[in-house]
């Protein structure tokens, strides 16, 4: 599925040149969960309340969190991965979740460890950014029938009957998209204070998500099979902008897949970006 305000060529040229990033930049990564028991439930089931950490006795295990054994120790790996690839000496990162108790759990995991090899992290402890726009759009299946149809289920646009889950993938995609543009050009809306702290430093923004989220910036971006082409849980997509991302223009971005159990070798792509507002 494309989203026509925000194109997307792939670069097929080889070997890739190195991205130059601009020092108004940052480094994005976007880190699928790990595996889960879905407590927090998903689709029509899904509980919208947020993980409670205050909760007397918490602690980073899978009676806890929304986690299994093997979601937490995939997770951890993610994050050493991350401890391997973060230059601590120029680096400052900044953890942004989706408000779903499985990518909560998981950047929980994640910061532990990255805290733990003495990564330089803007939050503090726990307190962690939540962005709508990086959880599935199952969360708000609501909305999207109220904006569809009446409660008498007679349709209330032009479109007349749509399928409430194809439209639910089309805002996921769109709401990505409109997500990357915003960390491309985090440095705009930063506080004084922020950018003292990062001074002289990369940014680098650490999210935590969903695989449907991804599930079509992937594929495009490196021209895996819409079935194929799944971020794998536990999978760091790293994005190199190599400037903002300003309307009407094109950047060059750099893109890799980290391996992991599951997809057992990585993938290294790069793709030109635009951004066409639809009212230009």
């Amino acid at each position: 599925m494309k989203t026509p305000e925000y194109p997307i060529k792939r670069i097929e040229k080889s070997p890739l040149k190195k991205v130059e990033q601009a020092p108004n930049v940052p480094i994005i990564d976007i880190i699928r969960h790990g595996d889960t028991d879905y407590k927090q439930g998903r689709g029509d089931d899904y509980k919208r309340a947020q993980l409670n950490t205050s909760f007397p006795g918490f602690k980073l295990d899978s009676e806890h969190l929304d986690l299994t054994r093997g979601g937490i120790i995939t997770m951890k790996e993610a994050a050493l991965q991350l401890v391997n690839i973060i230059d601590r000496a120029n680096e400052v990162v900044l953890i942004i979740s989706s408000p779903s108790q499985r990518a909560h759990s998981s950047a929980l995991v994640v910061e532990k460890e990255l805290r733990d090899n003495g990564i330089n992290i803007l939050n503090g402890t726990g307190e962690f950014k939540f962005a709508g726009a990086l959880d599935e759009a199952s969360s708000r299946l609501d909305k999207l029938r109220d904006k569809y149809y009446s409660k008498e289920g007679n349709p209330k646009t032009d479109e007349g009957h749509v399928d409430i889950r194809d439209k639910r993938h089309e805002v996921e995609a769109l709401a990505f998209q409109r997500f990357l543009r915003h960390m491309n050009n985090i440095y705009k809306w930063l506080k004084p204070e922020t950018l003292e702290k990062i001074k002289g430093k990369r940014l680098r923004i650490v999210c935590f998500t969903h695989g449907e989220i991804t599930g079509h910036f992937i594929p495009e971006a490196f021209h895996f099979t819409a079935e194929g082409g799944h971020q794998k849980r536990s999978q760091i997509l790293e994005i190199l902008p190599k400037s903002q991302l300003i309307a009407g223009k094109k950047i060059t971005t750099n893109v890799k897949l980290y391996p992991t159990r599951e997809r057992d070798s990585g993938k290294d792509g790069q793709i030109t970006r635009g951004f066409k507002p639809k009212n230009s």
